[in-house]
C-alpha cells in the first residue's frame, strides 16, 4: 500500500460485530441408535433396543441423547473452517445473510474511491484460548466485499476494481466495548496495464498501414467459426469467421475473444481495415470500444 497522500483510505467500523448465528429456533431430540456408545447408566435390564433405537421398557419411551438441548435454539459460531469443510448450504446462507445484516447499519450511503483498491480488515477481539487462526475469519471480509457490490458502493469486486483483498490484522482487547471490525478500503496506484484503463473509447482513423501499439485484425475463412489465433510477434489477430460466408454471430464471438486476448497480452488497441470497420462497426463498438479497447481504422485496405 502506498504512503502517498494522493491515495486515500476509507474506513468502515463495525462495533460489537456478530460472532454467532441462530440457525434453528428449537433443537430436535436425538436418540441413541444401534452402534452408538452407550453411557454406563443405560446398561441395565430395562434398557433394550427397539427399532434400532435405545428404549426404556419401564417408561415406554425412547431414550433421548440430548435432553438438555431439546427445544432450545441452536447457534452456530462463525468460522471459515466450518463453512469451508462441512457446513450445510442452508446454514451457510443463514450466516452470510446475518453477517451482511449486521454490517448494514454501519455502511455509508456513498463511497467515492478511485480504482484499483485493496480491502483489509482489522479485528479487535479477545485472545480467548489462543487456539484460532486469523485466516479462519475470511468470511467476514468476503461478506463485506459482497455487500459493497450489493449496495453499489463499488463498481464491482473483480480484479479490475479490487487488486488486493483478504489481509486480516488482529489486535487483542481487554473490554467488550473495544470489540469491533475495522474495514479499510485503500486506493492503489493505477498501473499502465490495459485492464486498469478500460474506459469506453471512440474510433480513431489513420492513413498509415499499421499503428505501432496495436494488434492488426485480419479475417480468414479456413478455420472453425469463432476461432482467434493471436500472433504476438507479427502483432496479428487471425479471426476465423466462417468458411463460405461471414456469420455475424461468429464475428461477435471472435471479437469477444480478441478483447480477452488484449487483456491477457496487455494490448491497448487493435487496428482494422476500412472495409472491416464498415461491415462490422456495431460489433467493434459493442465488443471492443465500449469495453475500453482502442480501435484504429486504416483508410487504406490492409
Amino acid at each position: 500500500m502506498s504512503d502517498s497522500s494522493i491515495f486515500r483510505t476509507e474506513k468502515i467500523i463495525i462495533p460489537q460485530y456478530i460472532t454467532q448465528v441462530k440457525v434453528s429456533n428449537s433443537r430436535r431430540a436425538k436418540y441413541f441408535k444401534t452402534g452408538d456408545t452407550i453411557p454406563a447408566k443405560y446398561v441395565e435390564a430395562h434398557y433394550i433396543w427397539k427399532n434400532d433405537k435405545l428404549f426404556n421398557d419401564l417408561t415406554k419411551i425412547f431414550v433421548i441423547k440430548n435432553p438438555i438441548a431439546v427445544g432450545k435454539p441452536r447457534y452456530q459460531s462463525i468460522s471459515g473452517n466450518e463453512i469451508y469443510a462441512r457446513m450445510h448450504e442452508r446454514v451457510r446462507m443463514l450466516i452470510v445473510k446475518a453477517i451482511k445484516a449486521d454490517y448494514l447499519p454501519h455502511m455509508p450511503l456513498t463511497l467515492d474511491v478511485k480504482y484499483p483498491i485493496e480491502i483489509s480488515m482489522d479485528i479487535h477481539t479477545f485472545p480467548r484460548m489462543l487456539d484460532w487462526d486469523v485466516d479462519n475469519l475470511w468470511i467476514y471480509v468476503k461478506c463485506f466485499q459482497d455487500l459493497l457490490v450489493d449496495l453499489k458502493l463499488i463498481l464491482g469486486d473483480d480484479i479490475r476494481y479490487i487488486k488486493s483483498s483478504g489481509q486480516i490484522n488482529f489486535t487483542p482487547i481487554q473490554t467488550e466495548e473495544q470489540r469491533k471490525l475495522i474495514f479499510k478500503i485503500a486506493e492503489l496506484p493505477k498501473t499502465t496495464h490495459v485492464m486498469y484503463n478500460l474506459e469506453p473509447k471512440v474510433f480513431t482513423f489513420h492513413n498509415t498501414l499499421m499503428h505501432a501499439q496495436d494488434f492488426r485484425l485480419t479475417r480468414t475463412t479456413d478455420g472453425n467459426s469463432g476461432d482467434v489465433i493471436a500472433n504476438i510477434d507479427a502483432r496479428i489477430f487471425h479471426l476465423n469467421v466462417g468458411k463460405r460466408k461471414v456469420s455475424e454471430r461468429a464475428v461477435a464471438k471472435t471479437l469477444n475473444k480478441v478483447f480477452h486476448h488484449c487483456i491477457n497480452y496487455d494490448i491497448h488497441g487493435v487496428s482494422v481495415s476500412a472495409p472491416f470497420h464498415m461491415h462490422f462497426n456495431k460489433y467493434l463498438i459493442h465488443e471492443l470500444l465500449s469495453r475500453g479497447i482502442n480501435v484504429h481504422v486504416h483508410k487504406t485496405t490492409i
